[in-house]
């Protein structure tokens, strides 16, 4: 989906990105760095629009939303980089 799309869906839903992000467990800014990329992932996109369509059929969506219990995302591990690769030569 479009950013902008996505932008509009969730403003018809009557949330910000800063909203969307804290009900989904995501960051803020993750979501809002899909802006230099001009698209969302499909995932988020089916949630923002999910949302909209509920808002306007006159759905509180946040709390059902809210009933789905979080995980705790595990850090990385200070100083994470990845796997790096041998010296071929």
């Amino acid at each position: 989906m479009d950013y902008s799309d996505f932008n509009q869906a969730l403003q018809k839903a009557g949330m910000t990105k800063k909203e969307f992000a804290a009900l989904i467990g995501l960051n803020a800014g993750s979501v809002t760095n899909y802006a230099a990329a001009g698209a969302v992932p499909r995932h988020l996109a089916i949630i923002a629009v999910l949302c909209r369509e509920l808002h306007l059929q006159g759905y509180e969506f946040r709390e059902l939303i809210e009933r789905v219990p979080k995980t705790e995302k595990k850090p990385r591990p200070k100083g994470f980089q990845g796997d790096r690769q041998r010296d071929l030569f």
